[in-house]
């Protein structure tokens, strides 16, 4: 039956943490795909404590274009694991924060720029006697490895404010911007709420990328499936990105 079988998911999983925490206190299990199973997490594990780390989304649009596709924003968007990422991860975070009204939600910018304030937040919230350490000092064996953010971990022992604005070095074309300004807008046409759009927006329109593109494509073109196109809509992406390519 589904009991069982959840009992069991829930055992196989403290038996793996239990493996891995040896002779220490804490298992810390993290990635960003968990939004997939935010419901089904809460269900097995009713008393957990559920710590939701958000980021300006204009951020986050950023950081994949940069560092998984290399400003790539053709490939970015065919890539239905980063659609996911940039439409239904907000949608299904924001609905979790609804469901546990016990959870928390923490901003990366309020950790950036109010470190020991929202440490202490955290501190408090995890039951820990002492607020978290504003410094962090990354242990040998992690140095090379695959399983940490190899951009810039090693770089810094302390939070840095470096990154909140980084999206403005990716974002630096026109043709960028109108998919970062396309991205923002269908947001706010489906409620996400958790950040201020309306002023994430504002800052992307007053910014001004170092290199115009005199033909751009609009973001729905690039990122739906071409057998999901009219005839019109994909003869239009595809003179656009003719023209475009010509152009530049």
């Amino acid at each position: 039956g589904i009991e069982k079988y959840k009992n069991t998911v829930k055992q196989l999983a403290l038996n793996l943490y239990e493996d891995k925490i040896g002779n220490h206190q804490y298992f810390l299990d993290k990635t960003p795909r968990y939004y997939h199973i935010i419901n089904e997490l809460m269900e097995i594990f009713p008393k957990a404590k559920f710590l939701f780390l958000v980021r300006n989304p204009l951020a986050v649009f950023a950081s994949i274009l940069d560092y998984n596709f290399k400003g790539d924003y053709k490939a970015f968007l065919k890539s239905e694991d980063r659609i996911d990422d940039l439409f239904l991860a907000p949608k299904l975070i924001e609905e979790g924060i609804g469901a546990d009204q016990n959870s928390i939600t923490i901003k990366y910018e309020d950790l950036i720029n109010n470190t020991e304030e929202t440490l202490t937040k955290i501190s408090n919230y995890l039951l820990l006697d002492s607020p978290l350490q504003m410094n962090y000092q990354l242990q040998g064996k992690f140095t090379n490895s695959l399983h940490l953010d190899t951009k810039s971990l090693d770089k810094h022992s302390k939070p840095v404010d470096s990154y909140i604005t980084s999206w403005k070095k990716t974002i630096n074309t026109t043709q960028k911007k109108k998919l970062a300004l396309d991205y923002l807008r269908i947001l706010k046409g489906n409620g996400s709420s958790y950040y201020d759009l309306e002023a994430i927006e504002k800052d992307l329109i007053d910014y001004v990328p170092n290199k115009k593109k005199i033909v751009t494509i609009p973001l729905d073109l690039l990122m739906k499936k071409e057998e999901n196109l009219s005839i019109f809509q994909l003869i239009k992406k595809r003179v656009l990105i003719k023209l475009q390519s010509k152009i530049s």
